[in-house]
């Protein structure tokens, strides 16, 4: 029986194999687009929520949101919301302001992140994944460490997995809280001194236009 127990779990985290994009794990390029995929098998589920991006141009955008500026990220919090979707609320150190006045160091909310296991069974109403199936999973005898472990993600279309030890070019509306526009669109990774790159599309832009 526990050699049975020990299958079925294996099986279970054999990853989240969906099409899905990532800086950090495996990146299949489409069209000049990048899926986000995690290849980590304590990912058990990944759902990516279609959207539709207007306005996507670096200069369009600069128009339309409150804030522009370079920052590094030095904490990060996943949290649950509305029918089951994952934000992550970002706390980012601001090194350069492009346009906005803000303070030298901000919190701001980015769509898509992920969440242990047991802390999406308990998000109380409906959700997207199914909580039955992953109560299931938690229940499975696994070791309290492991049963912490294993956690599920929600993510948009245009997301990416951040990186702390890198700059990026924030795109942010005050919208009762401030929030990145437009996911990977709006978050783009300074690749030099005056070059920000879109992970998600691979567009380019140059950063010292977007003041003009």
């Amino acid at each position: 029986m526990k050699k049975l127990v020990i299958l079925l779990v294996s099986l279970l985290l054999a990853g989240c194999g969906l099409i899905d994009s990532s800086n950090s794990g495996n990146v299949a390029n489409s069209n000049d687009v990048n899926f986000y995929y995690n290849p980590d098998n304590r990912c058990v589920e990944t759902r990516i929520i279609e959207k539709e991006y207007e306005n996507t141009d670096p200069q369009k955008m600069l128009e339309l949101v409150d804030y522009v500026f370079i920052g590094t990220i030095n904490e990060s919090k996943s949290e649950i919301y509305d029918d089951g979707k994952i934000k992550e609320n970002l706390k980012v150190t601001v090194k350069k302001k492009i346009k906005g006045d803000l303070s030298d160091e901000i919190v701001i909310s980015r769509d898509g992140g992920r969440v242990s296991v047991p802390a999406y069974i308990q998000y109380p109403g409906e959700t997207i994944l199914d909580k039955d199936s992953l109560a299931g999973l938690s229940n499975l005898n696994l070791s309290n460490q492991l049963n912490g472990q294993i956690y599920v993600e929600v993510v948009p279309k245009a997301y990416f997995m951040a990186d702390n030890t890198k700059e990026y070019v924030f795109f942010v509306r005050d919208n009762n809280g401030s929030e990145i526009y437009n996911d990977a669109y709006g978050m783009l990774e300074v690749i030099d001194q005056d070059k920000a790159k879109n992970v998600y599309s691979n567009e380019e832009c140059i950063i010292s236009e977007l003041s003009k």
